[in-house]
This record gives C-alpha cells, structure tokens and sequence, in this order.
C-alpha cells in the first residue's frame, strides 16, 4: 500500500511521514489511508517538514532536502567532465615524460578519481565541484562532514553500484532519502545546501 502525495502526486510508502519528493507533511484520516489534501493557500506558507531520526547532529533542527537522481548525475557528469580533461593532460604529461605505459596510466586515474572525490567530500566544501556547483553536499547520518576515510569507503563503494548494472546508483531515485547503494553502504547523505 502506498501513500500519494496531495501535492505532487508522488507515491510514497505507507509508513511515510513526509513525502519524499516535495517535503510536505503527509496527514491520515482515521477512515482514509491516503494523505489529506493541503489547500493551495496554506501549502505555500508551510516550512519544509523537520528532520527526524537524526542523533545530535546539525541536521537534528534543520530542515532537509535531499538530492534525488537527476540533480545528483548532473554533478557526476560535471565531475567526469573535469576529471576527463584532468586525465587527458596528465596522460600527455606522462607520454611526453616517457612513463606513458596503458597500467601506469590507468593507475594514476585510479589514484586521481580517488583522491579527487575523498579529498573534496571530506574537506569544509563536503563535495566535490559538480556537487558544490549545484549546491549540494555529503554528510554522514546526523549531519555532520565525513571523514576522509568514509570518503574513501563511499567512492569505491561506487564500483559495487556500477557493477551491478548501474542500479546502485538508480536506487537513488527511490530510496526514502534519496541514497544510492554507495551512500547505503558508507552511511551517507547527499542533501541540498
């Protein structure tokens, strides 16, 4: 059984206490298991709905907005852009330093989208520049940075969500808080500034 929003007519689970695409508070009646219409009036005077289930972090009296799919592979395509033409030049460095070989070149990619993504998501910005670009951030559970090394963890993660035929990533779009298998597996967020 699901709920569908009055708002934006998002199928959201039974349990839901918020709908999942646009925040708002979804209501039962005693006799409907559907959520209860907000009136135009008052739905655009409504705060976005707190968080709740989050320890002592920052989050715990914020409201949240959670990246969905699509905002989140904008800022992979922006991040594969610059880290394309990152590899690009360091592949014409190397050819030129003669250390040019196919493993050594594959190797420093590795090493570079590792670090690019761990060093950026860990930093004070907690994104890498395709999520600062949009305005988004990774955050643990409660709210607060993650550490280098859960950064680590979250992006080789990523290859379990590529290898399963990208449906690591795709659950982004219908897991209650917007978290892809990586995000599941190092106990991340990916929420909006």
């Amino acid at each position: 059984m699901s709920l569908t929003c009055p708002q934006c007519g998002e199928q959201n689970r039974d349990d839901a206490k918020i709908c999942g695409m646009c925040g708002i508070v979804l209501t039962r009646s005693p006799v409907a298991t559907q959520a209860s219409p907000v009136p135009p009036q008052v739905r655009q005077t409504m705060p976005p709905p707190p968080v709740s289930g989050y320890g002592y972090g920052p989050m715990q009296q914020q409201y949240v907005v959670y990246a969905g799919f699509w905002l989140r592979f904008i800022a992979s395509f922006i991040d594969g852009l610059i880290l394309a033409s990152v590899g690009f030049v360091i592949g014409i460095l190397l050819s030129l330093a003669g250390a040019g070989s196919e493993n050594t070149g594959q190797l420093v990619g590795i090493a570079i989208g590792w670090l690019y993504n761990a060093l950026l998501e860990s930093s004070s910005a907690q994104g890498s520049l395709g999520k600062m670009a949009l305005g988004l951030k990774v955050t643990d559970m409660d709210g607060y940075p993650i550490s280098f090394g859960r950064a680590t963890g979250r992006h080789f993660a990523k290859i379990i969500s590529a290898i399963i035929l990208l449906i690591g990533f795709i659950i982004a779009g219908f897991t209650e808080k917007k978290q892809a298998l990586h995000d599941l597996i190092a106990g991340c967020l990916v929420v909006k500034k």
